[in-house]
């Protein structure tokens, strides 16, 4: 169990509904796609979130985001000033970029982005990967973190938005196909998970190609 001490919050929506919140770097090391258990003292029995770390491992400061909502422990985050504690414990996690360079499709929907942004990060920076993003939400305003996306955009990062309900994805599946990817990874609420997970074996994709996040820490 490792101590922090929060640095501050900002709003990655327009629709001001998701928070990412930054703390003192406290973990000695860690790799993109990983999460942490942050707990906080407060009257939720279970006093922690897994959280995604946003953040890269050079960086000075460990961040994660999540949404706003009316749970005990949420209301707890969102009432953080800086300099106050919370205690982090990790990294966690298997979701992971591959050692070697590789094509990498990577399919989010909402909050589900939270891995993907240090990965993503990571890979503009080092250049080790190509990468193709299918960004799925509701609308823009509740697409967390899309202005930052919009601005990484370079020669190995390829970002595809879709704003509707559906999950209408085969015709862009099938393009990534053709373009060879060898990696598919798939983030975001359980449901969402399962169901497009379905749709590439549908399509032919072997599971051993596909890696999937799903956790309770996109729950409230």
């Amino acid at each position: 169990m490792y101590t922090a001490r929060v640095l501050g919050r900002r709003y990655v929506t327009r629709a001001r509904d998701t928070v990412e919140v930054r703390v003192t770097r406290c973990l000695s090391s860690y790799i993109p796609g990983q999460y942490v258990r942050v707990y906080i003292e407060c009257n939720d029995p279970k006093r922690f979130r897994e959280m995604n770390i946003t953040s890269l491992p050079e960086d000075e400061h460990l961040s994660f985001a999540f949404r706003v909502s009316d749970s005990i422990w949420k209301r707890a985050a969102m009432m953080l000033k800086p300099m106050d504690e919370v205690s982090i414990r990790g990294p966690y996690g298997l979701f992971l970029l591959p050692e070697e360079h590789a094509r990498v499709a990577m399919l989010a929907h909402g909050i589900g982005i939270t891995p993907f942004m240090s990965m993503i990060r990571h890979v503009v920076k080092t250049r080790m990967h190509e990468v193709a993003l299918l960004y799925i939400n509701h609308d823009r305003d509740h697409a967390p973190y899309i202005d930052e996306l919009e601005h990484l955009v370079c020669s190995n990062f390829r970002l595809f938005e879709f704003f509707s309900n559906s999950l209408d994805i085969k015709e862009w599946i099938g393009d990534m196909q053709g373009d060879g990817i060898e990696r598919w990874y798939i983030s975001g609420e359980p449901r969402y998970v399962r169901a497009v997970r379905q749709l590439l074996v549908a399509s032919g994709i072997d599971t051993a190609r596909i890696s999937v996040e799903e956790f309770s820490g996109y729950c409230p």
